[in-house]
């Protein structure tokens, strides 16, 4: 196939922590400007996410007979599959459902066609600058909702069998391994370890999300509030339920958590990040709890990012991570790279 403060916040469960700190807050270290294309922007089109150095998107083709179209940016904004349409023979439908940029820098997407007889097969097909389809291998009925390409060309796919989702009782794995070439190597994640009905996809928490660094592989099945990590063999790490950030306010009701929105970021130093909101805008309002939240494995929880630690307010969302950086976007087509705080590392050090 990158204030002063006396006391701060850090947490959904409001530990103050008393230490005088002097940190500055956070500017982009490296700003990329995308040019603007309407297409890419409309309601039709999904969140992009930074990969590898890509910027890669899709719109999802909507309207009957229409195909999806995906994009692709290099590292310094400049496009290379501008807006090409995934279709294949004998097909009336495809939806796509995530994108995963290669060690090659090949776009890898995972997509749904459907005949006019109403059958449907699933698909992991690669895509290649200027928008060329180089290969196709079907998966078996298994829709990868979240992708990671590791740095040994493994595919790590986080998803569902959109046939089977909402049947009863009906089991399949929530993660599939597939080598360089397409082949299945490993099943893992049984859809009946879960209690929720769709562990994956959507939820009043958000969506499931998977995240990689050199050595380990992370999954956040929102659903099923649940925190899962491999190593790079695919051997079972750690696992631990996970609730999302309660929402703060005077209007929130008792138990009414946030939202997590896709993706969950990891950085090179196994450091993991999420925004989590009440309505996946832009820009979240912070006074409800909404922000960036840091995963602290040892207590099994998210961590708050102080709003005075955070980025600049001007950036919204988290689209990816590029080595111990975290990549948000301002406006339309603004990204900027972020240094941001271990906040779990200075919780444990003031505590001491």
């Amino acid at each position: 196939m990158a204030f002063s403060l006396n006391s701060w916040v850090v947490g959904p469960s409001a530990v103050l922590i008393g230490c005088m700190i002097s940190v500055q807050a956070a500017e982009p270290v490296r700003i990329v400007q995308v040019p603007y294309d309407s297409e890419r922007l409309t309601l039709d089109a999904v969140p992009p996410i930074w990969d590898k150095g890509y910027l890669v998107g899709y719109s999802r083709g909507y309207s009957y007979g229409d195909s999806p179209r995906i994009w692709m940016y290099d590292r310094r904004g400049q496009p290379l599959i501008r807006g090409v349409r995934l279709s294949f023979p004998e097909t009336i439908k495809v939806i796509v459902h995530s994108l995963a940029v290669t060690g090659d820098g090949k776009v890898l997407i995972s997509a749904e066609a459907w005949s006019s007889q109403s059958q449907f097969a699933t698909v992991l097909c690669e895509m290649k600058p200027p928008g060329v389809i180089e290969s196709v291998v079907s998966n078996e009925s298994f829709a990868a909702e979240s992708m990671v390409v590791r740095p040994d060309g493994t595919v790590w796919a986080l998803g569902n069998d959109p046939s089977r989702i909402w049947t009863a009782g009906a089991d399949y794995s929530l993660l599939e391994r597939y080598d360089r070439s397409g082949v299945l190597i490993g099943r893992h994640l049984p859809r009946s370890e879960f209690c929720s009905n769709d562990p994956v996809v959507a939820s009043e928490h958000g969506y499931g999300s998977i995240t990689s660094s050199a050595d380990r592989v992370g999954l956040y099945l929102a659903g099923a509030e649940t925190w899962v990590e491999f190593d790079a063999s695919g051997r079972l790490l750690d696992q631990f339920h996970l609730a999302a950030p309660p929402l703060l306010g005077p209007n929130a009701a008792p138990g009414k958590s946030l939202s997590a929105v896709r993706p969950i970021v990891m950085t090179a130093s196994d450091r993991v990040y999420g925004v989590f909101t009440t309505t996946g805008g832009i820009r979240p309002d912070r006074s409800t709890g909404a922000g960036l939240y840091q995963l602290d494995r040892k207590l099994q929880r998210w961590v708050r990012v102080p709003p005075e630690l955070d980025r600049d307010p001007a950036f919204g969302l988290v689209y990816g991570a590029d080595g111990d950086e975290i990549i948000a976007r301002s406006g339309c087509c603004r990204y900027g790279w972020f240094s941001v705080p271990d906040v779990v590392h200075r919780v444990t050090a003031a505590a001491r």
